[in-house]
């Protein structure tokens, strides 16, 4: 990056930073609105002001590009809006092989706003611009190539060790042959090896790059010529990829602003939340007073507190949506997700979206991109079925996936769909049984529902082969992990006729929760409301012992029961008279033996220190009026601790 313009005095170092900052966080911002804008291109033939609108945005970040010195980003920023010059004046309709360069252009510009951001070196945006300049030479047939950075080390490697690459076309022109079967010939007789394939390959029509030892005049005089094929080799001009994130996955957070800084919102929540403990101490103290005071005061103290219990309703709900953002902006991305997965897969693919206004909390929506990622991908992979599958089924050839939100009280549901071939129930339990995870007669006595559940189980896969798009050994389970560590909830199931969704519930924030409030041994606790099925009152004659663990009878249903005096080190508690919440977590339900129930509470959720705390039961905690203490518990690995995975809580 060049030193800015504004370096000799003009602005000091803060106020440069700030100026900065302001770039990055508007050129996200209009990245993020960019890239869809592009991808909505492609096959068809743009009217002038969508064109004129794309050149304009283009121009505004070339010029704050310059306007800090980034003069590298400023020039591929006016190579982009040339480009869009150029199309305009065609007037035709925009090939796929324009659409990857420009969209490689919308990456390089983010990759290189990130690079800035945390002041390192950003890519080489020379070989994207030089192929913006010859915009116009490509057609709809003639695809750019822009390799993944595997490919591109495949390549790399090849030079060092003297190896050419080329760019074959294959177009086949007489009956009953294809494309792909003639090329493995080809590349064969002259000696080379396929390094990545062009999007959008037809049966009789491809095009490939491949690394050999000869040059293309070499390669194309090896090959010669050969009825009912033409055959077209090339230099390869370098396509532009470049070393650095993955542009699909989320830039960092951290700092960005819109009217203010994030942090400053963060903090106002921090002051909401203790306004609410401050809330709870202050109702404590008016039920102490009140017998004693006149009838007069009585009521105006509570007239008062039922003000502030208003006033701190909308505080706290404004300072909130604070944080809210719609769920369009990750859903957005998948248009381009979607796209280049099925270009490299060869499948006909169409998204489909809904719900994109539901709002969530900024950092709960962060988290989830990762595992919606991952879904996405298992369902290209593994979901959905090749064009030539899906006529043999009498589906239509276009593979289609859903991605959906909704509110649904203080949860967001969240669902990738497809209408693909289904999660096979038999297979997932061979397969759990295959890899030891199951004997055979406990997975003969799962229902169909509940073997679907088992992909979800770490190690299991019923993947075929491993390829660049899933099934490399980082599974479903890390999705589970990844969505119960924001509190929620994964289910999959089949859906008819034919295909898969999995359902996500997320609260709508992680800062704040709805808790049922109870003690054990004298020690607040609490769960969160999500997580609660049922309460009942314990019957001594109802908890029996099987072996190591405690069974509860509720209507016939057996359910593990929990005692957590041991994992407080409180020793254990006599059933009679107690109360038993039963709980749900993604290992199932069952049941915590408590003294007293307190009730329910909205609760701020604190960090709690490993200096004070020592275990992974506890989610974190909340100070209730009086300056109480009350432990937040995970109820997942409350469960595992109970199942003989887990540890109990020490007091530091």
């Amino acid at each position: 990056m060049s030193t800015s313009a504004f370096d000799d005095g003009f602005l000091t170092p803060d106020e440069m930073q700030d100026v900065r900052r302001t770039l990055f966080d508007q050129g996200r911002v209009a990245l993020e609105a960019l890239g869809p804008e592009v991808l909505a291109l492609e096959g068809r033939r743009p009217t002038p002001e969508r064109l004129r609108s794309l050149r304009r945005a283009s121009h505004t970040l070339k010029g704050d590009c310059a306007s800090v010195g980034f003069t590298e980003l400023s020039h591929l920023a006016h190579a982009l809006e040339d480009a869009f010059t150029v199309l305009e004046k065609a007037g035709e309709v925009v090939s796929g092989g324009q659409t990857d360069v420009l969209l490689s252009a919308v990456d390089h510009l983010a990759a290189g706003l990130e690079a800035g951001a945390a002041s390192r070196p950003g890519p080489d945006h020379r070989p994207v611009i030089a192929l913006l300049e010859t915009i116009g030479a490509l057609d709809a047939s003639a695809g750019a190539f822009v390799l993944t950075p595997e490919q591109a080390a495949s390549i790399e490697q090849g030079r060092r060790a003297g190896r050419q690459t080329v760019r074959i076309s294959v177009a086949v022109t007489g009956r009953n042959r294809k494309a792909a079967a003639v090329l493995g010939a080809l590349l064969e007789r002259a000696e080379l090896e396929e390094v990545a394939r062009v999007a959008g390959e037809t049966a009789s029509r491809l095009e490939v790059l491949a690394l050999g030892p000869h040059g293309a005049a070499e390669v194309a005089t090896r090959l010669g010529r050969r009825r009912g094929l033409e055959v077209r080799v090339q230099p390869w001009r370098e396509s532009p990829t470049f070393e650095g994130p993955d542009v699909l996955a989320a830039p960092s957070r951290e700092g960005e602003s819109v009217r203010i800084d994030s942090r400053r919102v963060d903090e106002v929540l921090n002051l909401v939340g203790e306004m609410v403990t401050a809330r709870s101490t202050i109702a404590g103290v008016t039920a102490d007073i009140a017998p004693v005071l006149s009838e007069e005061m009585a009521s105006r103290l509570s007239d008062a507190q039922s003000l502030l219990e208003r006033v701190l309703q909308d505080l706290q709900r404004s300072a909130m949506r604070m944080r809210m953002v719609p769920v369009a902006r990750v859903f957005r991305r998948f248009s381009r997700v979607v796209r280049d997965l099925g270009r490299q897969s060869g499948k006909r693919l169409v998204l489909e979206m809904e719900g994109e206004a539901t709002e969530l909390d900024r950092a709960v929506l962060d988290a989830l991109e990762d595992p919606l990622l991952h879904l996405v991908r298992n369902a290209v992979d593994h979901g959905l079925e090749t064009p030539a599958e899906r006529r043999e089924a009498g589906k239509p050839e276009e593979g289609r996936i859903w991605l959906r939100a909704s509110r649904e009280g203080n949860q967001v549901l969240v669902e990738v769909a497809d209408d693909g071939r289904g999660i096979d129930p038999s297979r997932v339990r061979r397969s759990a049984v295959e890899k030891g995870l199951l004997s055979p007669d406990e997975a003969g006595a799962l229902s169909a529902e509940d073997s679907i559940q088992l992909v979800f189980r770490a190690g299991l896969s019923t993947a075929a082969r491993i390829t660049e798009t899933s099934g490399r050994g980082v599974g479903l389970d890390i999705v589970r992990q990844n969505v119960e560590a924001l509190k929620g909830s994964i289910r999959a199931s089949n859906l008819p006729p034919g295909g898969a969704c999995f359902l996500i519930r997320v609260p709508l924030t992680v800062a704040i929760i709805q808790a049922l409030l109870f003690r054990v041994g004298g020690q607040h606790l609490a769960v969160p409301l999500t997580a609660v099925v049922e309460i009942a009152r314990a019957d001594s004659l109802a908890v029996q012992r099987v072996g190591p663990r405690q069974v509860f009878r509720l209507r016939d249903a057996a359910l593990g029961l929990v005692g957590l005096g041991p994992l407080l080190e409180g020793g254990e508690h006599d059933p009679a008279g107690q109360f038993v919440i039963v709980l749900q977590s993604s290992l199932g339900r069952f049941g915590i033996l408590v003294d007293e129930l307190v009730g329910e509470q909205e609760l701020v959720i604190k960090a709690v220190h490993d200096r004070w705390i020592r275990t992974s039961l506890v989610a974190g905690a909340s100070t209730l009026g009086g300056g109480t203490l009350a432990l937040i518990l995970d109820v997942l690995a409350v469960h595992r601790a109970a199942l003989g995975d887990g540890g109990g809580i020490t007091h530091g």
